[in-house]
């Protein structure tokens, strides 16, 4: 009997990046991109509903195309899903930022031109396309969204649409009215990832004065979510071997976490470093993640990782 499989992101998901629309952004475990939905010179809901069918289809009969082969997030089905809607939308088209992460490759990207989105987003809630479901998401990342053009038009249409679920992942270096407002009333993850728990280290890997700043925003965000029980603000500590892998590093960044009201926190590594170690991680850099688990125990702090450790974790379960 042939195999059917399924994917959350084959199912419902939907990825804007800067130059393609993509079906999701889960590329730890690869070096190649993701399945491609559309062209930006070619974009509409029909030429996306099309493709996104034809990938459904493959997967139900069992071809897994090469993108995808080895992902996590894949797995075995009986029954096909024939909902075309979407309740995993990321929002990638930006990738300029106020921050220059030695970590990040957007900073590598020539002759940028910020793509406009709004329409067809605007097309899809009229559209009664997107949906809130349980793990799902309106994502906000690539480069700092804050700085987006539409960034709050985007968010007041969703509003608008009664779309609850949020993540945003921002630098905290300016600090958005219309974050708080969704922090406030809608369900919605703040991620904002110093990388460091010491001005020194922050700086190294930001290349930007601004850790007393990113440290303020954060505190002001952390007292917002505090009155919605839906909401909260994670900081993330993506492990850079070289700048910040160091025992004493995370535990700073993550005393000074608790101290500005953070109640869950994310760990990651960086991700070119990850592929180029044949996706494999230290035994320092275990240690690491095991001493940070250990107090997130104790002080009962949810923990979440990233893409390059929960493929490690998925592969070597501890």
């Amino acid at each position: 009997m042939q195999k059917r499989y399924k994917c959350p992101y084959i199912d419902s998901g939907i990825n804007f990046f800067y130059n393609e629309v993509r079906v999701c952004c889960k590329s730890a475990h690869k070096v190649e991109g993701m399945p491609v939905l559309a062209e930006y010179d070619n974009i509409s809901i029909k030429n996306i509903l099309e493709k996104k069918k034809e990938y459904k289809k493959r997967f139900e009969t069992g071809d897994i195309p090469a993108e995808c082969e080895g992902c996590i997030f894949i797995s075995e089905t009986e029954k096909p899903n024939e909902d075309l809607s979407f309740g995993y939308i990321d929002i990638n088209t930006f990738i300029n930022c106020n921050c220059q992460c030695v970590y990040c490759s957007c900073k590598d990207i020539e002759n940028f031109n910020e793509k406009s989105v709004y329409g067809i987003l605007q097309e899809l809630c009229n559209k009664k396309m997107i949906k809130n479901i349980p793990e799902g998401y309106m994502q906000f990342a690539g480069g700092e969204p804050t700085l987006m053009k539409d960034f709050e038009k985007i968010i007041n249409l969703f509003i608008k649409n009664d779309i609850d679920n949020y993540l945003i992942h921002s630098s905290g270096i300016k600090y958005s009215k219309a974050i708080e407002k969704l922090l406030k009333e809608k369900s919605t993850r703040l991620v904002i990832s110093p990388d460091a728990g010491s001005k020194e280290v922050y700086e190294r890997i930001k290349n930007v004065p601004a850790f007393e700043r990113v440290i303020s925003n954060i505190k002001k965000y952390a007292k917002a979510a505090s009155k919605n029980p839906k909401s909260s603000v994670i900081t993330k500590y993506i492990i850079i071997p070289g700048y910040n892998d160091s025992t004493e590093e995370i535990v700073k960044w993550y005393d000074l976490s608790l101290s500005l009201g953070i109640k869950s926190i994310i760990l990651d590594v960086e991700m070119n470093w990850y592929k180029q170690n044949n996706h494999s991680i230290t035994d320092s850099i275990k240690d690491m993640v095991m001493t940070i688990r250990e107090k997130c125990v104790k002080d009962k702090i949810e923990l979440d990782y990233y893409e390059s450790l929960k493929d490690w974790f998925f592969k070597n379960p501890v």
